[in-house]
């Protein structure tokens, strides 16, 4: 599927979680970088990340328990390190039923 030039990608439409725009800008920042930059790398590095990694399983089930934890109920009430460790149990749990 080709980008459809009429309708290209913008951030101004996307609701970004508040727990995501501190993470976004902390890293943003640590890179000297503005958050625009950084989501937009972001997003191409995943989009790499997919198309070459030799455990794409694992790479979904990361991807699949980044977005349990930030979708979750009490997702958006969650803190930055508390949504990262939240991912990373999500993703124990994925990786057990391997």
């Amino acid at each position: 599927m080709g980008c459809d030039p009429d309708a290209r990608c913008s951030l101004a439409g996307v609701e970004i979680p508040t727990a995501i725009c501190r993470l976004a800008e902390g890293e943003a920042e640590r890179l000297g970088m503005s958050v625009d930059r950084f989501i937009i790398e972001a997003v191409l590095a995943r989009c790499i990340a997919a198309s070459v990694s030799s455990d794409l399983s694992r790479f979904e089930r990361l991807a699949e328990a980044a977005g349990d934890a930030l979708w979750h109920p009490d997702g958006a009430d969650r803190g930055p390190g508390e949504l990262v460790l939240a991912a990373l149990r999500r993703l124990d749990e994925l990786d057990a039923r391997v």
